[in-house]
């Protein structure tokens, strides 16, 4: 009888344990598909903006304005870019 609840609770666990685990893996998957198409739907300008806000330092004590993934989903997209020849006005 024993062997027999410590089995069943066990098994309830593994179960939940299991669940976790693909619910997690499921709202990874959305997040990563939720920055892409944000990120693939800005212009070109957009995108140098925000590489420029990643690449810039926060001040001390104060936290990043992205995470370190949208970084690199930005800077990802921008390298993905082709060149644009831009001409520059004379000073």
């Amino acid at each position: 009888m024993k062997y027999r609840a410590v089995a069943i609770v066990s098994v309830i666990l593994a179960a939940a344990i299991i669940g976790n685990g693909l619910l997690n893996k499921r709202r990874i998957h959305h997040q990563a598909t939720a920055l892409k198409s944000t990120v693939s739907s800005m212009s070109l300008q957009e995108l140098a903006a925000r590489a420029a806000e990643c690449e810039s330092a926060p001040p001390p004590g104060a936290r990043p304005l992205h995470d370190a993934a949208y970084c690199e989903e930005v800077m990802r997209a921008l390298d993905n870019q082709p060149l644009e020849l831009v001409k520059v006005p004379p000073k």
